[in-house]
């Protein structure tokens, strides 16, 4: 006799709200071959028009009928409202939620939208430059053997230079794994933070030179460290894992290319000193005195 296997499918949205008394969250229902449950409810500005949910998993969109497109986590907290053009009748996103597309009926066109997330990103630990409770934290995501990143680099001298007090600059490594020696660079550059010296290695690893294993312990003995302690410490099982919690937080922040700058969880579009000032201006102006 063949055995009936019957699959029960889960929202992944794990909303932390109540339901109903009648509808409690551990009460399965069942109806031929499907079990459901309500997970939770969440509240709208009006009545919805169209919802899709992000193919990663991490965000749902709501198209309501008073043209607002309200956008939730995938815990159900409401990360904010997009105004959208009058005539909107359904939506689909991209597979990471960084493009929104709309149908408009009424004006007989798709809309396409870009998106940028506000995220939070952990920075225990990190190399930093400036006071740790600066009112502005400036996150640099970066590769020692990207030549774009290269040419980044001397923005974090000038961002700090112009705001010694207001601005905090965060340092974090994501290699890029065609990148042969970036990963090594990054090692060694966590290795010279055991000793204090994060940035001026990180000065001699940007500072011109095709990149190899000879130019790192190079670099490391231009930096000033302590030759016998970085050559231990480089291969130290603490610095990888240090390596390996960077590579999650920029993942959980969803940066996928170097260099990529933040301001206060912001992603910086257009890598210059004008915008990125502009950027921190604009953060500043929100702090209470």
């Amino acid at each position: 006799m063949r055995s009936i296997v019957l699959a029960c499918f889960v929202c992944v949205l794990t909303w932390p709200l109540a339901a109903p008394a009648a509808e409690a969250p551990d009460v399965w229902q069942k109806n031929g071959r499907v079990e459901w449950r309500t997970m939770g409810r969440l509240a709208l500005p009006a009545k919805p028009l169209d919802v899709v949910q992000s193919p990663d998993g991490r965000r749902l969109y709501c198209l309501t009928e008073d043209q607002k497109v309200v956008v939730f986590s995938a815990g159900g907290a409401n990360l904010g409202v997009i105004s959208v053009p009058a005539g909107s009748r359904a939506l689909s996103v991209a597979p990471t939620g960084e493009s929104l597309f709309l149908a408009d009926a009424e004006g007989k066109q798709l809309i396409a939208l870009e998106l940028s997330y506000v995220v939070d990103i952990n920075t225990t630990g990190a190399p930093t430059l400036g006071p740790d409770k600066a009112p502005v934290e400036v996150v640099v995501f970066t590769d020692f053997e990207c030549p774009h990143c290269s040419k980044a680099a001397p923005l974090l001298e000038e961002i700090h230079k112009k705001n010694p007090k207001q601005v905090r600059v965060v340092f974090k490594n994501m290699p890029l794994k065609f990148h042969r020696f970036a990963e090594p660079a990054a090692l060694a550059a966590l290795a010279a933070h055991m000793q204090g010296k994060f940035w001026p290695m990180h000065d001699q690893l940007f500072g011109g030179g095709k990149l190899d294993l000879k130019r790192i312990e190079e670099s490391a003995y231009k930096a000033g460290l302590d030759m016998d302690r970085f050559s231990r410490d480089w291969k130290e099982q603490g610095v990888r894992q240090r390596l390996a919690q960077d590579l999650h937080d920029a993942q959980e922040a969803g940066v996928n290319s170097t260099p990529t700058l933040m301001v206060n969880g912001r992603t910086v579009h257009k890598r210059s000193l004008e915008e990125i000032q502009r950027m921190i201006d604009e953060e500043l102006a929100t702090v209470k005195p």
